[in-house]
């Protein structure tokens, strides 16, 4: 994993927290699936789209998505939004961990500042 740097935590590290530690909601850790989403549509431009649910779903893998929970669909079949996969915050920071997605150049932003509690975009040469 990527090293700490001061206060900042990498997208990489946020993203592993997500599905392996702590509640992907929490938005230090949402705000790395949100970047790694939006890093694999404008790469590959998969029809992936951010839903907040109004009621509880079940997530393709199996898993509670509960009311005020934000989640990912994929259209499947026809292509309508009817017709589609529903993937929980957990199971999408991993899927997208292991896609490698934090390599992705950064959409918005890389790291998240603890001290600022806030995403930022902090370029190579940034970094001391």
């Amino acid at each position: 994993m990527a090293r700490r740097i001061r206060n900042l935590r990498s997208v990489e590290e946020c993203l592993w927290s997500a599905f392996a530690n702590f509640d992907p909601q929490e938005p230090q850790y949402f705000w790395a699936v949100r970047e790694c989403v939006e890093r694999i549509k404008q790469v590959d431009r998969q029809p992936w789209r951010e839903v907040t649910a109004r009621k509880e779903h079940e997530c393709t893998r199996g898993c509670q998505i509960k009311p005020g929970d934000n989640y990912f669909q994929y259209p499947t079949g026809s292509g309508g939004w009817g017709d589609h996969l529903q993937v929980c915050a957990g199971c999408m920071a991993m899927i997208l961990y292991f896609q490698r997605a934090y390599n992705l150049p950064p959409h918005f932003y890389s790291h998240w500042n603890w001290e600022l509690k806030e995403p930022v975009l902090i370029r190579d040469d940034d970094r001391v």
